[in-house]
């Protein structure tokens, strides 16, 4: 009895076992979503001011038997973000915004209804400074307005229906310069934060939530 004990004990990390399945309301989907809100700059204007940027991505969300779920993500925006402070000149700026990109993508299922995400990329911006009246600002050395930043966002997503979720995602891309202010000053590079609230609607789920083969 004792040796049959001990052989079950030392071939038990080498028998197959089966592993519970868990649904995931992502698991295989394409997810194309929309959404727009404020942005701030981290610039070498002191001033707090807010502007605005929309945005539209399509993620696909590799499929998945747990509660953790990855994906690929191809973003775009367009928008701006502006600053004030009364010891440059101009006393105001603002930079139209434009940028293209890709990402990874974490998500997590809570309950199959709330789901925690996180992401990381990078995106090729291209951006425009303007000052009082929309005047295109430029400095000596000139300097190039398309650049390679990278990209940060965490969020959640609350199922309303079967495939439409609402999104309320923060996020932050990080210039390599200090140009998007047309200003040089210090040593740190610029920074965008920036906030979304949207909607995503996702195609070709797996809809065989009980894992029986039976949608």
């Amino acid at each position: 009895m004792y040796r049959f004990i001990l052989v079950l004990v030392l071939l038990l990390p080498f028998l197959p076992l089966k592993a519970q399945k868990v649904y995931h309301p992502f698991t295989g989907t394409l997810v194309f979503s929309v959404g727009a809100g404020p942005t701030y700059g981290l610039t070498d204007y002191s001033g707090f001011t807010l502007d605005y940027m929309g945005m539209a991505s399509v993620e696909y969300f590799f499929p998945t038997n747990s509660k953790s779920s990855f994906g690929l993500k191809a973003f775009g925006s367009y928008g701006y973000v502006k600053g004030k402070d009364a010891s440059f000149n101009p006393v105001e700026y603002r930079t139209d915004l434009q940028y293209l990109g890709g990402a990874v993508v974490y998500n997590l299922s809570i309950g199959e209804v709330f789901f925690p995400q996180m992401t990381f990329g990078a995106s090729l911006l291209s951006f425009k400074p303007k000052g009082e009246g929309g005047v295109i600002l430029t400095r000596t050395p000139e300097y190039k307005t398309n650049e390679l930043n990278l990209n940060s966002e965490l969020g959640f997503r609350i199922l309303l229906t079967k495939n439409l979720t609402l999104n309320l995602i923060g996020g932050a891309f990080m210039s390599p310069d200090d140009n998007l202010d047309n200003t040089l000053k210090g040593t740190n590079n610029d920074m965008v934060l920036y906030g979304h609230l949207g909607l995503s609607f996702a195609f070709f789920g797996d809809a065989d939530q009980d894992g029986d083969g039976v949608p």
